[in-house]
């Protein structure tokens, strides 16, 4: 196979689950294959596709920034213009005040001139716009192709729950996160089973309702038991 559908195949597989772990096998294998200098767009769309696959760290979001900096030829607008946009959307995710608004301003600009990036314009906006984030996360996950990007479909939801906690709709809140372990449990990934099903459990806690939060406590907690993770043993436990 040519380092070009290789590149499309892994853009193409969800990354969840058993496939997460094989794309990043995939992916290191390809990294070795390739000469940045010679397939410099193939190199850059590696890049972006395993920093969707590894946990976002500050080591992670550096080597973002460091293949953003690389991306000067014309024809590399896009993947540029992509990175800026998916590294502010998580920089702002836990930072809001970092994200440099001329930087974003200039990305959404240049996706809406475009016409592309249209998940991802939304997403990136929606952390530094409060007023108008739950209306840009809904439209978003309208546009964000499943079940390539199911797991950025999930950790939207669960953005998108917290926008609709705030706004009071509880309702819709909960379903956000109902919808988010449905993903999770079908693509059989127990590290988002268990964090969704924590979610959803304390979610309901939180409106008083204990008895319905027991089962997905129950759930949350005998997966983290078994991956080992003591901090969701003890947040799924406690209660």
């Amino acid at each position: 196979m040519t380092p070009e559908s290789i590149i499309e195949g892994l853009e193409s597989t969800p990354l969840l689950g058993n496939k997460r772990i094989a794309a990043l096998t995939e992916l290191d294998a390809l990294a070795q294959r390739i000469d940045p200098e010679q397939h410099p767009t193939i190199a850059m769309r590696l890049v972006l596709r395993r920093f969707q696959a590894t946990p976002v760290t500050s080591a992670t979001l550096a080597q973002l920034s460091t293949a953003e900096a690389w991306a000067t030829h014309d024809d590399m607008l896009t993947y540029r213009t992509r990175i800026r946009l998916i590294w502010c959307t998580h920089v702002g995710r836990q930072f809001p005040g970092a994200v440099p608004t001329d930087v974003l301003a200039d990305a959404v600009a240049h996706a809406k001139e475009m016409g592309t990036l249209e998940a991802e314009w939304r997403l990136a906006l929606a952390v530094v716009s409060p007023d108008e984030a739950s209306n840009l996360r809904t439209a978003a996950l309208k546009v964000l192709p499943s079940p390539s990007e199911d797991a950025t479909r999930i950790e939207t939801l669960l953005d998108l729950a917290d926008d609709q906690f705030r706004g009071s709709d509880t309702v819709a809140a909960l379903h956000s996160i109902e919808q988010a372990v449905d993903i999770a449990i079908h693509h059989n990934d127990s590290d988002w089973m268990c964090a969704t099903l924590l979610r959803l459990g304390l979610a309901h806690i939180e409106q008083g309702r204990n008895a319905a939060a027991m089962p997905h406590l129950q759930h949350a907690f005998n997966l983290a038991c078994a991956a080992g993770n003591d901090l969701n043993v003890i947040m799924a436990g406690t209660p």
